[in-house]
């Protein structure tokens, strides 16, 4: 490549002095030529030298997956397994979040839901398969399968084969929708609850699985490249952040003008499918993050 980046011009080659050559000898056949100052190469936008060390980014990465279950859901679930007396199919609700601290991913269990029979095709045949009764915006559902006894208790396996490639279907077809990510799309569960009880006590063995993506970030900090100052950008950057106020992070896509500012677009401006598209952006209470 001829020149890193317009911050880092390089000595000019052959094929620069023959354009030379050619402007001029337009000028002299009264031919008026503008040139043209966008940047020279297509690769390399900004002075990519690191200001500090890698960060993998990752939703696991520096957080462990943590689930609560109030006592009166076990309770319940409990109550429907002695009166089924076989295993038995059923669901749990509540809410995912990150905690205050980010130190884990919260999966709060407050509801039981035993579930209801559907007809669903599989090949050429009708199955009957258990879906939630009622599911509501920003519910977390968790498939449970109910057993009676702890026999095999230690070495319960929550997924089988068939199930695993279930749940990588959906959540690979949850991220890659054109609905917005978040926790509900990017975490799926499932669990393995064996119960026993007697005159004093109930036992209740939980085995719970968890499937989220694998796709790590490497970020690397640089230098500062400006911002157009719209009113996105300073609507993500004044007093009353968008992400703060609302609680969820912001992000979309980057775009850059022949001055080498960047210009920040929301998912679903129109221009994002004009423009060249340089990265993205992702902005939260916590820190201003561009790739």
């Amino acid at each position: 490549m001829g020149q890193l980046s317009s911050f880092f011009p390089a000595k000019r080659d052959e094929a620069a002095k023959t354009e030379d050559h050619e402007y001029l000898r337009m000028q002299r056949n009264g031919v008026t030529v503008e040139a043209l100052n966008f940047p020279a190469t297509q690769s390399i936008l900004w002075n990519r030298t690191a200001q500090g060390g890698t960060e993998t980014l990752h939703l696991t990465t520096k957080r462990n997956i943590r689930l609560y279950i109030n006592e009166k859901t076990l309770r319940l679930a409990h109550r429907h397994i002695n009166q089924t007396k076989s295993s038995f199919e059923c669901f749990l609700v509540g809410s995912i979040s990150v905690d205050s601290r980010e130190d884990s991913i919260d999966v709060t269990v407050d509801r039981f839901d035993p579930g209801r029979e559907v007809l669903v095709n599989n090949g050429t045949a009708k199955v009957k398969r258990k879906v939630p009764t009622t599911v509501v915006p920003g519910d977390h559902i968790v498939p449970v399968t109910l057993i009676q006894g702890l026999s095999g208790a230690d070495g319960s396996v929550t997924h089988t084969t068939e199930e695993l490639q279930k749940a990588f279907q959906v959540l690979f077809g949850r991220i890659s929708s054109q609905e917005p990510i978040n926790l509900l799309h990017s975490v799926s569960l499932k669990i393995s609850c064996h119960s026993h009880a007697d005159d004093d006590e109930i036992i209740i063995n939980v085995n719970s699985g968890a499937i989220t993506m694998a796709t790590r970030i490497q970020a690397t900090p640089v230098a500062a490249v400006p911002i157009i100052p719209t009113a996105l950008a300073r609507n993500l950057s004044g007093p009353l952040r968008l992400s703060e106020v609302q609680g969820v992070p912001k992000s979309g896509y980057l775009t850059m003008d022949h001055t080498r500012k960047l210009l920040l677009l929301l998912e679903s401006d129109p221009k994002a499918f004009s423009l060249p598209l340089l990265g993205m952006y992702v902005h939260c209470s916590i820190s201003f993050i561009a790739r």
